[in-house]
C-alpha cells in the first residue's frame, strides 16, 4: 500500500508540473512581415496561401506598400481566395494612375479631360510641378471600397489578426506606424511613392511610402512582441553591380538607402525569410497570377522550417479568424458631415447642407461614392476622398469629406505626332474664377508645322455645371489636296478663323444641348503654285446659327469597352461669301444662297468575349449643295486621325483625299486586347458621297497605350486608291 501511495504521489507530481508549465509559458506570438513592392508585393498572396496550407495563421501583421494593403485586407478578415480574386479583377494600371472612368466627367468637361501628360499649379507666374504627378483620387476610393467593413473597428489591435502598416512623415523625417484610424488612409499613406503619388495629410503629418525608411519592418514586428517572424520580401536590397542593371532600378534603390540599412540590422531577427524571385516585375500587374504563383512555390520551399513552427504551436490552443465579406449595402449611422479643403465657406456650408439631406442618417459605401463622383464629375476638384470618423466603443460617426479644388492657374503640357501634322508640343492654360465668380478661361495650342489656337471663357449658372454661356476662338489651319484618282494635282494650306459664343444646358453627365452662333473666315492658298479649277487663292465667309445635341456615355476616351457617342447639330448658314483670285490675278466676290446643313455622328462600343470589343459608328451630313466650288465644300475625308471638325477619317484614303458637301460614312470594326496596354484593332468603313460615289476601305492597325497617349501604327487600303496607306500617331488624338 506504501508503494502504491508514493507511486499515486508521483505521477500527481508529474501532472502538477505538466499545468503549471502550461500556465506559465505563453504561445508564442507569430508575426507575419510583408515588404513594400507595388506588383511585385502580389507575392504575398501565394505566401499566406502557403501558411494556410500548413495551419499557421499570424498573430500580427506588418505591412508597407503593397505589403500593407495584402496585409491590411487579410488582418481585417478577407480569405486568400478573396486576395486572388482582388488581385485579378483589378485595375491596378487605373488606380495608380488616377485614369478616371470618363462616364464620372460632366459632358461639358469630357473633351479636355485628361488630354495632357503633366499638369502644373501656376505659382507666381510660374509652373510648378506639386509634390507629385497623381493625386490617388481613384486609388483611394478603391481602398475605401475594400476597408469599408473594417470602421465598424476602434483600433487596428480589433481586426480579426492585429496590424501595422508602416508609412513616413516627410515633415519630421521619422517613420509614422499605423495602429489605429481609418484603414484606407493607412493603405494609401504606406504606399504613396514618392514624387508620383501626393503625400498624404493625416494629423498634421506629411506621409509618404514606408518603403523609404522601412520597407521590411522586422523592427516593428519586435517592439509589437513578436517571438516568431515569418517575413516575405520583394524588395531586395543586396543587388550587386551587375544587378543594378538600368538606371530607374539604381534610383530606386538609392531612395531605399534607409530602408537597406535597416534590412541589413533586423534580417537576421527572421526565423523564416521567404524571398519570392520578382524583381523584374514591379510593374506588371497583368502578371497577376504568375506572381501569386511565384511567391506560392517559393513559400514552399520552407514548407519543413513553416512545419516546424506549427508543430510549435500546435502545443498550444488557437483562436480559429473569421473571415468576413465585402458587402457594398453595410450601413453605418452619421451625426455629422465636415468638409476639409473648401476655400469658399458659402459653398462648403451649401455642400454640406445639400450632403445631408441626400444621404440622410445611414450611409453606405455606394451612396458616399455617388456623390463624390457626381462633385468629382465637375471637373472642379483635384480629388475628392473621405473617412468616417468612429467614436471609440460607440456605435457613432461623423463622415469627413477631404478634398482639394483645382488652383485658380494650371498649365498641361502633351506632345503629338501624326503623319498629318507632323510633330508639335500641345499646351493649355486654365483660370478658374479669374474674372467673373463661377467661370473659367481656357487656352489652348498647338506649336506645330499645321498650328492651332482655341479659347473660350465660360461663365456657369445654377448649380455652377448644368447652365452656362460660352465665349470661343479657334484658329487652325491644315493641308488640302487636290487628287485626281490616284496623282495629286496640288494642295492647298487652309486657314481658319471662328469666333463664336453660345448657350449650352445639360440634364445628366452624359448629354448637353447647345445653342450659339459662329463666325467662319477661312482663306485657301495654293502651296505648290498650280492652280485647280484656275483658282489660286479665295477667301470664304459665312454666319452660322446652329442647335447641336451631344451624348457622350463611353468609358475612355481612346480605349473604349462600353457605351455610345451620338452628336447632331442643324446649322442656318447665311450670307455665304467667296472672294477668289484666279491664276491671271483677276478676282471676283460672290455671295451664295443662304442653305441649312444637318449632320450626324453616332459611335458605339460592345465588350465581347476573350478580350474583344466591337465597335460600330456612322457619320452623315446633308446639306442639298453639290454643283458649288470645292472651296465651299469645307468638309474632307480620308485618313485615320481626323485633326479638326472640318475632317472625317476613311480608313484605304489618304488624309482629306475627299472633298463634300453630302457624306454618309458607315464603320464597323474589332479591338483585341492583347496584354493591359496593347490591342490590335481592324476596320472596315463604306461611303456615299456628292453625285452617289460609292467608296470602300479598310485596315488594322496597332495600339499601345502610354502616359503620353496612344501610339498607333495603322496600314489602310481602299479600292479607288491604289496604293497602301500607313499612319502614324503619337500622343494626344485631337
Amino acid at each position: 500500500m506504501k508503494k502504491i501511495g508514493v507511486y499515486i504521489l508521483f505521477i500527481f507530481m508529474l501532472f502538477s508540473n505538466y499545468i503549471y508549465s502550461q500556465s506559465t509559458f505563453k504561445k508564442p506570438v507569430v508575426a507575419l512581415v510583408l515588404s513594400g513592392g507595388t506588383a511585385k508585393g502580389l507575392s504575398h498572396i501565394g505566401v499566406i496561401k502557403t501558411l494556410e496550407e500548413i495551419g499557421i495563421k499570424p498573430d500580427i501583421i506588418v505591412g508597407t506598400s503593397m505589403g500593407s494593403i495584402i496585409g491590411g485586407l487579410y488582418a481585417m478578415g478577407y480569405s486568400t481566395d478573396d486576395l486572388e480574386k482582388i488581385a485579378l479583377t483589378s485595375d491596378w494600371y487605373k488606380y495608380l494612375s488616377n485614369d478616371t472612368d470618363l462616364r464620372k466627367i460632366n459632358i461639358e468637361q469630357k473633351d479636355e479631360f485628361s488630354n495632357y501628360l503633366f499638369d502644373f499649379i501656376i505659382k507666381k507666374k510660374k509652373p510648378d510641378p506639386g509634390k507629385g504627378l497623381v493625386y490617388g483620387h481613384e486609388l483611394e476610393l478603391y481602398l475605401n471600397k475594400l476597408t469599408y467593413p473594417a470602421y465598424k473597428y476602434d483600433n487596428f489591435d480589433q481586426f480579426p489578426i492585429k496590424y501595422r502598416a508602416i508609412a513616413v512623415d516627410v515633415l519630421n523625417a521619422e517613420k509614422y506606424v499605423f495602429k489605429d484610424g481609418p484603414l484606407s488612409i493607412a493603405l494609401r499613406s504606406s504606399m504613396s511613392l514618392p514624387t508620383i503619388f501626393i503625400p498624404k495629410k493625416y494629423k498634421g503629418k506629411l506621409l509618404v511610402d514606408g518603403g523609404v525608411i522601412d520597407n521590411f519592418g522586422v523592427d516593428v514586428a519586435l517592439e509589437n512582441g513578436a517571438d516568431i517572424i515569418i517575413g516575405s520580401n520583394v524588395g531586395r536590397m543586396n543587388l550587386d553591380e551587375e544587378q543594378l542593371g538600368s538606371f530607374p532600378r539604381l534610383f530606386w534603390l538609392i531612395t531605399m538607402i534607409g530602408s537597406k540599412q535597416n534590412y541589413n540590422k533586423y534580417k537576421d531577427s527572421v526565423d523564416v525569410l521567404i524571398e519570392p524571385p520578382v524583381l523584374d516585375m514591379g510593374t506588371r500587374f497583368d502578371k497577376a497570377a504568375e506572381i501569386m504563383k511565384i511567391g506560392y512555390e517559393t513559400a514552399q520551399k520552407h514548407r519543413k522550417e513553416l512545419l516546424a513552427i506549427k508543430r510549435k504551436l500546435d502545443k498550444f490552443e488557437s483562436k480559429p479568424v473569421k473571415n468576413i465579406r465585402f458587402n457594398k449595402n453595410q450601413v453605418y449611422p452619421i451625426t455629422d458631415i465636415k468638409i476639409n479643403g473648401l476655400k469658399n465657406k458659402t459653398f462648403e456650408t451649401q455642400l454640406i447642407v445639400l450632403l445631408k439631406k441626400k444621404l440622410g442618417k445611414r450611409v453606405s459605401q455606394q451612396m458616399i461614392k455617388t456623390e463624390i463622383d457626381e462633385l468629382y464629375g465637375s471637373g472642379e476638384f483635384a480629388y475628392i476622398n473621405y473617412y468616417l470618423d468612429k467614436t471609440p466603443g460607440k456605435n457613432k460617426y461623423k463622415l469627413i469629406f477631404h478634398c482639394q479644388q483645382l488652383p485658380l492657374n494650371t498649365f498641361g503640357l502633351g506632345i503629338h505626332y501624326s503623319d498629318q501634322v507632323d510633330f508639335g508640343i500641345i499646351t493649355s492654360l486654365t483660370s478658374r474664377n479669374y474674372l467673373l465668380p463661377n467661370s473659367k478661361f481656357n487656352i489652348k495650342g498647338r506649336i506645330s508645322k499645321y498650328p492651332y489656337v482655341t479659347q473660350y471663357f465660360t461663365k456657369y449658372f445654377l448649380d455652377r455645371t448644368r447652365f452656362g454661356i460660352r465665349q470661343s476662338f479657334q484658329y487652325f489651319n491644315d493641308r488640302i489636296p487636290i487628287y485626281d484618282r490616284n496623282n495629286k494635282l496640288t494642295a492647298y494650306n487652309r486657314n481658319f478663323i471662328i469666333p463664336g459664343f453660345n448657350v449650352f444646358v445639360s440634364q445628366t453627365k452624359n448629354s448637353l444641348m447647345n445653342l450659339g452662333y459662329k463666325y467662319t473666315f477661312t482663306t485657301y492658298k495654293d502651296a505648290f503654285r498650280y492652280a485647280f479649277e484656275d483658282i489660286s487663292q479665295s477667301e470664304y465667309q459665312k454666319h452660322t446659327l446652329f442647335l447641336l445635341f451631344y451624348f457622350n456615355s463611353v468609358n475612355d476616351k481612346y480605349f473604349a469597352t462600353t457605351g455610345s457617342i451620338f452628336k447632331t447639330k442643324l446649322s442656318f448658314n447665311f450670307q455665304p461669301q467667296i472672294e477668289t483670285t484666279y491664276h491671271n490675278n483677276e478676282s471676283e466676290s460672290k455671295i451664295y444662297p443662304d442653305y441649312f446643313n444637318i449632320q450626324f455622328l453616332w459611335n458605339s462600343y460592345y465588350t465581347l468575349k476573350n478580350n474583344w470589343i466591337l465597335e460600330n459608328g456612322f457619320c452623315a451630313e446633308y446639306s442639298g449643295l453639290s454643283d458649288v466650288p470645292f472651296i465651299l465644300k469645307t468638309k474632307t475625308m480620308g485618313g485615320m486621325f481626323p485633326d479638326n471638325d472640318y475632317q472625317s477619317s476613311f480608313w484605304g484614303l489618304p488624309d482629306n483625299y475627299l472633298i463634300t458637301t453630302n457624306k454618309f460614312v458607315f464603320r464597323t470594326g474589332l479591338r483585341y486586347q492583347f496584354e493591359k496596354n496593347i490591342y490590335f484593332r481592324t476596320l472596315f468603313n463604306f461611303g456615299i458621297t456628292d453625285g452617289w460615289k460609292y467608296h470602300y476601305g479598310g485596315g488594322i492597325a496597332a495600339i499601345i497605350k502610354t502616359p503620353f497617349g496612344p501610339v498607333i501604327a495603322g496600314i489602310t487600303k481602299s479600292t479607288e486608291y491604289k496604293y497602301p496607306v500607313i499612319h502614324i500617331n503619337i500622343g494626344v488624338i485631337q
